[in-house]
């Protein structure tokens, strides 16, 4: 009876590895119909649009005066708001006009960025780029304790990675999304079962007594029987587990990619050979993905975009079922982290900063006083009160504070710091409180400029 599963390895910087059955996963997919592909926004002049264009010293002079810009804007906000009587349409211009220069100064910023990049690799070589690009989110994932060598004090154990504050934060989030993107949408059965199997036809022969299994798939087949039960003896039905699984790496490399013990999330999906149809591939068959069908390999042709729905019609892939978990799986990939650096307002170091949507954000927000005074405190206190009784992640300062712990970077005096060490783990929103009345709530965007203010 043929099945459709997918393996989602979860590896960090929430990078997956999707294997299926019987085709690879899809690659630079993009969307038509309902989903819209985003296109760049061309806040720099034709010139400066390409990062090539310009020397690192031009871009610096640019960066620079965009960056006074931005100062300058945000001083005359600051003046703004605190003028007795000051009119809301013209404080609302004036936030407008600021959110626009931060917007060009991060634009400005990131072609700074990516030509420091490609001068620092040599030759300019792309790969030489790559390297050093993974190897700076690599450091900030290690030093930031993300993810660090198991038994790190006895030297480490090569292949063996231990998940700290916020790698376990990630991690949860990720398996909470996609228990909800499949278990629950597709009402799949879910299953427990052990890491240490028994010699069965299943996993390897010979006299051993039991073995660390090397894909939580082999407890659901053990089980095919059982499971099929429960679903009233019919098909289709899907079975899936979040569990522990073990490979023999003889050299284990690449950081987290390649290692000996790592977590994996499963689906297995069995359908009748005689009607392989689902009943929502109509949700995904506009998605386009670039793919490299049988024939035109076997003629020495290139990869081609094709439609979801067109690859069923055309026998690109065999059945709907397994096409429509083609679309799913892109869907679940698509909306994950950014990782890019940034220079310092002092230019004098290059910052490394995540940028993780809300849904799996390690921590959702900040809650800062702007200023050092009981009556802000009391008010950040209020808010993150509400804050872990909603169960939303947060970090507030006044807590620390309370407790003389002052050497944490985010309790220094300056905001502005707190809010790069927050921007470096990907916080998605700030709550600051510059008043007892009202406060200012930020979405972290690009370059570390709010993308949105609110009161």
């Amino acid at each position: 009876m043929p099945r459709t599963g997918s393996y989602l390895h979860l590896l960090f910087l929430l990078s997956f590895s999707v294997r299926f059955a019987l085709v690879a996963s899809p690659s630079s997919p993009k969307s038509v119909g309902p989903f819209k592909t985003l296109g760049r926004s061309n806040h720099l002049s034709d010139a400066s649009s390409s990062p090539m264009a310009f020397p690192e010293e031009s871009l610096r002079r640019v960066l620079a005066e965009k960056q006074a810009a931005v100062d300058a804007q945000a001083e005359a906000v600051r003046v703004l708001k605190g003028r007795p009587g000051a009119d809301k349409p013209e404080i609302d211009a004036a936030v407008e006009t600021l959110k626009a220069l931060k917007v060009e100064a991060g634009a400005t910023a990131a072609a700074r960025c990516l030509q420091a990049a490609v001068s620092s690799s040599g030759n300019g070589s792309a790969e030489g780029s790559r390297e050093a690009f993974l190897q700076a989110a690599v450091n900030t994932l290690e030093r930031r304790l993300f993810y660090i060598p198991s038994f790190k004090i006895y030297g480490g154990v090569p292949g063996l990675y231990d998940y700290d504050p916020p790698g376990c934060a990630v991690k949860s989030n990720v398996f909470a999304f996609w228990r909800l993107h499949f278990v629950l949408e597709e009402n799949m059965l879910d299953v427990d079962c052990p890491c240490v199997m028994p010699e069965t036809s299943i996993g390897p022969s010979g006299l051993l007594p039991g073995y660390m299994r090397s894909e939580t798939a082999q407890g659901i087949f053990v089980n095919f029987k059982d499971l099929h039960y429960y679903n009233g003896s019919k098909l289709p039905f899907a079975a899936a587990e979040i569990g522990q699984a073990f490979r023999n790496e003889i050299s284990p490399r690449q950081g987290i990619l390649r290692v000996r013990e790592f977590t994996l999330a499963e689906i297995e999906h069995y359908v009748d050979p005689e009607d392989t149809c689902h009943p929502k591939f109509i949700d995904v068959a506009n998605l386009e993905f670039l793919m490299f069908p049988r024939n035109e390999q076997m003629t020495g042709e290139s990869a081609k975009p094709v439609i979801l729905g067109e690859a069923v019609s055309k026998g690109i892939v065999n059945n709907e079922t397994l096409d429509y978990f083609i679309g799913m799986v892109y869907l679940f990939l698509t909306p994950w982290n950014r990782f890019h650096t940034q220079p310092s307002k002092s230019e004098d170091e290059q910052l490394n900063v995540f940028r993780f949507p809300p849904l799996v954000a390690p921590i959702k927000c900040t809650v800062f006083p702007l200023i050092k005074t009981q009556e802000f405190d009391d008010v950040a206190q209020i808010i993150a009160k509400s804050l872990t009784a909603a169960g939303i992640s947060h970090i507030d300062t006044t807590v620390w504070s309370s407790l003389r712990v002052s050497e944490l970077p985010f309790t220094c005096t300056s905001i502005g710091k707190r809010y790069a060490w927050t921007d470096e783990i990907g916080v998605p929103f700030a709550v600051t409180v510059d008043s007892t009345d009202s406060v200012m709530i930020q979405e972290r965007g690009q370059q570390g400029a709010d993308l949105c203010e609110h009161r």
